[in-house]
């Protein structure tokens, strides 16, 4: 059911050049042209030829969910041999050590309901984000059951190497094709100014700014 598109075609070709050149492209597509395909592909291409990473970084949830689930999904159907992951940030993921916890201290049904939900899900989601969420969860519930920096015990969290979050991080350590957001991206670059080089993300080698007239906000 393939269909040349001329316009994907030649921004993909643009694409290639920036990413082998190390240069600065800026690209401006109708709707219509499969703009995420002409950059993904040569992306893909790119990073395994060169041992390398590009990072995709999306404005939206629901374009990284276009990408993740659909876009390079069908890549690898076509043939492509790569790897992809997505990170979100740490609050998106659900904690199972909190999850426990936060049973144990609820004390009202409703709270009590909430939350046992929230740990049925866990068992089934395949990352545990707040974007699969099947239902809705209030803000503070999620809250209490969230992944952060100031709680996590890391190695020695008897969940640690089924952890949601680390396992995402080790995901994205082993992609060559790495999608995150806007704000993820700008958090680890000013992060890595702040340290002198260490950051929230793993070491990438391009990056490819999509919805990036939102990128000034």
């Amino acid at each position: 059911g393939y269909e040349e598109r001329p316009g994907q075609v030649a921004m993909a070709l643009r694409v290639a050049d920036a990413l082998n050149e190390g240069e600065v492209a800026l690209l401006e597509a109708g709707t219509g042209t499969g703009k995420s395909l002409a950059y993904l592909v040569p992306a893909a291409l790119w990073a395994t030829k060169n041992q390398g990473r590009v990072a995709v970084a999306t404005y939206t949830i629901a374009l990284q969910g276009q990408l993740v689930r659909s876009d390079l999904p069908l890549m690898e159907k076509a043939g492509l041999q790569f790897r992809h992951a997505i990170l979100m940030g740490r609050h998106n993921y659900a904690c199972r050590r909190k999850l426990e916890k936060a049973l144990e201290d609820t004390a009202s049904s409703d709270e009590v309901h909430a939350i046992q939900q929230l740990k049925d899900w866990a068992r089934t989601t395949p990352d545990g984000t707040r974007a699969d969420l099947a239902f809705p969860v209030d803000d503070e519930d999620w809250d209490r059951v969230s992944s952060d920096s100031d709680q996590t015990l890391r190695v020695r969290c008897p969940h640690y190497s089924k952890c949601f979050y680390y396992e995402a991080r080790r995901k994205a350590a082993d992609a060559h094709v790495l999608v995150v957001n806007h704000h993820l991206l700008l958090a680890d670059m000013a992060t890595k100014h702040a340290s002198g080089g260490i950051g929230v993300l793993p070491r990438f080698d391009r990056v490819i700014l999509d919805e990036g007239h939102h990128l000034e906000d």
